[in-house]
Formats: C-alpha cells, sequence, structure tokens
C-alpha cells in the first residue's frame, strides 16, 4: 500500500494517527515556516502538533519523535496559552486574528484526515 502524504495538526491529531496506524510505518513532520530570507523558521505549533499525532501512535519512536512527544506532553494541559506566547500566536493576535489561534488549541476539535490527491489536501471520505 502506497503511503499517502496527510494534513494533521492539534485539531485532528487521534484522527492522523487512527489513519497513519495503519501503515507499518510513518514519518511525522513539523514543517515549520521561512523567514523573509528563505531560511527555516522553526515552528512551536508545528512541534506540538507532531506530538500531538505522536502520542496517539503506537511502536517504536525515533529521538526525534519522542521530543515532539515530549513537548507535546509538556504543554497539553496549556496548549491555547502557550499558542498565544508563541512567535506565530502572537503575530496572529497583533494582526488581530486571536480566535484563529484558539481554533488551532483545541486538541482533537476534528475528525477529518487531509489527504494529498492530485496536488490538493482533500477530506478523507
Amino acid at each position: 500500500m502506497t503511503k499517502p502524504s496527510v494534513a494533521g495538526c492539534i485539531r485532528n491529531a487521534r484522527a492522523v494517527a487512527e489513519y497513519a496506524g495503519k501503515f507499518n510505518s510513518v514519518a511525522v513532520i513539523p514543517c515549520g515556516e521561512q523567514w523573509p530570507d528563505g531560511t527555516l523558521r522553526p515552528a512551536f505549533e508545528d512541534m506540538l502538533g507532531a506530538g500531538a499525532i505522536i502520542s496517539c501512535l503506537e511502536g517504536t519512536k525515533s529521538p526525534e519523535s519522542l521530543a515532539a512527544h515530549a513537548v507535546f506532553e509538556k504543554f497539553e494541559s496549556q496548549i491555547e496559552v502557550q499558542l498565544m506566547r508563541c512567535a506565530s500566536g502572537i503575530e496572529l493576535i497583533e494582526r488581530g486574528d486571536a480566535e484563529d489561534v484558539v481554533l488551532a488549541s483545541q486538541l482533537n476539535a476534528s475528525s477529518t484526515v487531509p489527504l494529498l490527491i492530485n496536488g490538493e489536501y482533500r477530506a478523507r471520505l
């Protein structure tokens, strides 16, 4: 079975992990962003989301996966507060988009599993 590309986050962590669980191995990659000069900007919220997904997966985990899982365990009870304090959260709040931060912090609020199909992410049916 070909492994698809799936978009996961804090909101759909459990659903993505359940879907991924049918494969022998998976890669959970916190994507981050780019600074204006093109260099990598690691994103706390992406590491937290990866850790949320990893926390729902079984099996052997790499050191990188264990680190993301530890970040999630550390902040699980204060996701919204920490997202509002991180660089991306502050940027959104300053732009007047605080509600986006609140929505992004809702753990397992969605059961949607977006799959990459023909270059677009579409909800798995």
